[in-house]
């Protein structure tokens, strides 16, 4: 019987069994979000329909849907994708190698989505989006500062367009931070 290290080392695709469990640690965080405290528990006691009853944000029918149906549509697909990969990760790769983890990648993107969480109501909508896109596309080692910014300019643009005029999202699209060089409003 083989270990637990030789078996990581040679069996598993690691990078697909990692992601797949945190999809699914995230999975559950958001359908614990959706269905309230009371909903989850119930779940795991009483089943679906019970939840269903119980859950913090109605989900209503697919003909009319709660405000708690689409978070629960995306979390189930969050949940398959996160089972996807776990299956996929504990096959056996045919020839042993083991990738390094792509760290970089991991941390530029993370770190730009954290930084439009948290700056997207005070920079506003554009200035936010331009950064985020620049930092994020610095995850590939081939990216230059040319491309990086026609990606972000490109990117800022059909964002401002979709989501501020298209879907009428209420952000500003300069933010209070920087009213002092655009002045209110």
């Amino acid at each position: 019987m083989r270990d637990v290290r030789s078996l990581l080392q040679t069996g598993l695709h690691r990078h697909d069994l990692m992601v797949g469990l945190i999809f699914i640690a995230f999975a559950l965080f958001f359908l614990a979000q959706t269905l309230g405290v009371v909903g989850f528990v119930a779940l795991f006691t009483e089943g679906l329909a019970a939840a269903m009853l119980d859950a913090a944000l109605p989900v209503g029918t697919a003909r009319r849907m709660g405000p708690g149906f689409f978070p629960l549509l995306l979390t189930g697909l969050l949940f398959g994708l996160g089972a996807i990969l776990v299956v996929r990760g504990v096959r056996a790769t045919p020839d042993g190698a083991v990738q390094p983890m792509p760290w970089r990648g991991m941390l530029f993107i993370l770190g730009a989505t954290l930084f439009f969480g948290a700056t997207v109501r005070g920079l506003g909508l554009v200035p936010t989006t331009a950064i985020a896109v620049l930092v994020a596309s610095y995850a590939s080692q081939r990216m230059t500062l040319r491309l990086g910014l026609i990606l972000s300019i490109v990117l800022t643009i059909f964002v401002l367009a979709v989501f501020h005029y298209g879907f009428g999202l209420p952000l500003r699209v300069t933010g209070p931070w920087l009213d002092f060089v655009f002045g209110p409003g």
